[in-house]
This record gives structure tokens, sequence and C-alpha cells, in this order.
């Protein structure tokens, strides 16, 4: 009785619950009847939630691996930011010359023959493989200016 009283309580309106209690405290099917909206490069990813929220989808050995990672690479910590999530899972399963690959792509991206939508989509799909080389928003504009086929 006790479990079934927890499990249908709203784990979102207990405020002495720990975020981390509140995110496992939500049930697969109650998380993903929640439909939330996709990620689609708008907006600011890092959330704490999404990564709560988002190692639910993760199966088989991503969800081992998570589960080690978090106990000894994240242990004490309520909250995990977006991007130490995503670099640990990078450094995992994304392999350095695959990167690599990546930002060589993105250091040769010319606009060419691609329209200008295309070539954004490109641009903002790759650079970040090189945040690290352009961390100034001038230097990520000249980048993206130089590439363009008439340099605007």
């Amino acid at each position: 009785m006790v479990s079934n009283q927890r499990s249908n309580a709203s784990p979102m309106g207990d405020t002495t619950a720990s975020l981390h209690e509140k995110a496992t405290a939500v049930s697969f099917q109650q998380f993903m009847a929640m439909q939330l909206p996709v990620f689609t490069g708008e907006g600011n990813p890092d959330k704490r939630e999404t990564v709560n929220y988002g190692s639910y989808l993760l199966k088989g050995d991503a969800k081992s691996w998570w589960q080690s990672t978090h106990e000894i690479r994240f242990a004490g910590q309520l909250s995990i930011l977006w991007k130490q999530f995503r670099d640990s899972f990078f450094s995992t399963y994304f392999p350095v010359h695959a990167r690599d690959k990546k930002m060589q792509k993105f250091l040769d991206l010319q606009q060419n023959q691609l329209s200008l939508e295309e070539y954004i989509m490109k641009y903002r799909h790759l650079e970040v493989y090189c945040l690290h080389l352009y961390t100034i928003d001038w230097a990520r504009a000249g980048k993206f200016v130089r590439g363009l086929w008439d340099g605007l």
C-alpha cells in the first residue's frame, strides 16, 4: 500500500525531495506520457533536469555505462549539467578519430553549392566539434563569413 501511494504521488509537488529523487520517482511511462518537447537546437539545453530525465532513455550498455559513471564520476552531485553528461558520453561512445574527422569537416566547411539555409545548418551541426577553437563570438562569426561563397 505504501509503495502504491508513493508511485501515485506527484514527485514534483514534494518540496523536500531532491532533484534526483524527483527524477527517479517518476516512472518511465509517466515520463513518456508528459510528451516533452524535442530539443531542436533552439533554446538552452543546459537544464539540469535534461540529464535526469534523458538518462531514462538509455538502454543496455549505455544504461550500465551511465549508472557506473553517475556513481563514480558524479558521486555526491545532486544535479549534472548537460555539458558534463555530453562530454562523458562523447569520450566513451564517440572515438577521438571520429571527433577529429568532424572537426576537420567544420574547418573545411564552405558554402559552395549549398543554399544559405543548408550552410547554416551544417555550420551549426559541425561547430560543436570546434568550440575549443572558436571561443569568442566574433571568431565564430569570422569563420562563418569566410565560408560563405561570396564572403558577404
